[in-house]
């Protein structure tokens, strides 16, 4: 996107690349150099080293996905910082829906889903001074319409789902209303309506489902998402607690 988005935080500034490395690599020299506002936005037309989670690539051909990236000031304790991964999931979420009439879910800790594809991941990296969150950079990147993906047999995108191609600046536009919405009511320490949005979206929430640890394969009810980001499993009563990367889901 190239113009300003009808929002009160979110992307009243906006620096868009025709093509970079990494948008979250490019905003966190934006922090490097000054404080920029909050809310500032940074998107491409083209990623070349887009990554996911745990430094893992992020597959993106130019011109058809969105990718950007959003540096926020969240005024959050260090404890509290799972907050951020959940409100901009249930932006995500939020904004697909609208776009496409189709129900999206977050699988654990912060992947969009539709049913059994991802359609988008969320890559946040945070600055920690004392017990608080000083700036937060997120990541998001949007599978739009993009029709193949080498050797990813879980990925999709929109145009895979609605069969008809759509506007980069108006998906982009409204994902940027919904994040600015989410980050209000984080700003407003709403915490029981963030935690009440997340598990209404979480993917297997209350249910049970398979995973892998260690070589294992187990099968557990999701009982829930502690406040520390850490998925709480109950198999035959006993809770079990994972960070991320420690168990696989199947």
């Amino acid at each position: 996107m190239s113009h300003i988005p009808n929002t009160l935080i979110i992307g009243k500034v906006l620096h868009h690349l025709d093509e970079c490395e990494s948008t979250n690599i490019y905003a966190k020299q934006l922090l490097a150099k000054n404080k920029p506002l909050d809310g500032t936005v940074v998107s491409t037309d083209n990623q070349t080293a887009g990554r996911g989670q745990f430094g893992n690539s992020w597959q993106s051909e130019p011109n058809q996905n969105i990718a950007l990236s959003v540096i926020l000031f969240p005024k959050l304790l260090v404890s509290q910082q799972f907050y951020i991964s959940k409100m901009v999931s249930i932006a995500c979420v939020k904004a697909l829906k609208s776009i496409t009439n189709l129900d999206f879910e977050i699988k654990w800790p912060n992947d969009i889903y539709y049913k059994d594809k991802k359609v988008g991941g969320i890559l946040i990296e945070n600055q920690i001074a004392g017990n608080t969150i000083s700036t937060s950079v997120v990541g998001i990147g949007i599978n739009l319409n993009q029709e193949s993906f080498v050797d990813l047999p879980l990925a999709t995108s929109l145009y895979l789902l609605v069969h008809y191609l759509l506007s980069r600046k108006k998906c982009a536009e409204i994902l940027l209303q919904h994040f600015d919405a989410a980050y209000i009511q984080l700003r407003q320490n709403n915490f029981e309506a963030i935690n009440a949005s997340y598990f209404s979206h979480l993917k297997a929430y209350k249910t049970s489902f398979q995973y892998r640890e260690k070589g294992e394969v187990k099968e557990g009810i999701l009982e829930t998402v502690n406040d520390a980001g850490q998925l709480v499993v109950l198999i035959k009563g006993e809770r079990l607690t994972y960070n991320f990367r420690e168990i696989a889901w199947l």
